[in-house]
């Protein structure tokens, strides 16, 4: 049980610092948005120390996401994945629309053809 805590710990670290990057955010700013350091912040991105539901609440007011986000590892509605959000996150409509339309047609692929 614990290996799995460890690896989504690690993943919930991986979207944070993903989505961090995206928006042009330093580890020391969002240390200083969230009121943490600079330190928790880059154990909380590494996988090493889980962010407390205060801290996670601060993160995700900073970065512009609901925590249920970092927690189901969804993007509301959308088909896509945190990770895949904060891939596309920073590209324009048009360029948006072309990476989600090519997830799904890889997504078809695996599936066989099934959606």
């Amino acid at each position: 049980m614990q290996i799995n805590y460890y690896m989504d710990l690690k993943n919930t670290g991986k979207i944070i610092k993903n989505l961090r990057k995206t928006k042009h955010i330093s580890q020391a700013k969002l240390a200083e948005i969230c009121s943490i350091s600079e330190g928790h912040i880059k154990n909380i991105e590494s996988g090493s120390k889980p962010p407390g539901l205060d801290v996670l609440v601060r993160i995700c007011n900073a970065l512009g996401i609901p925590v249920e986000y970092i927690i189901t590892n969804t993007f509301g509605d959308s088909p896509l994945t945190l990770p895949q959000f904060a891939i596309i996150d920073g590209l324009d409509e048009t360029q948006q629309i072309s990476c989600i339309e090519m997830l799904e047609t890889f997504k078809k692929k695996k599936l066989g053809g099934k959606l």
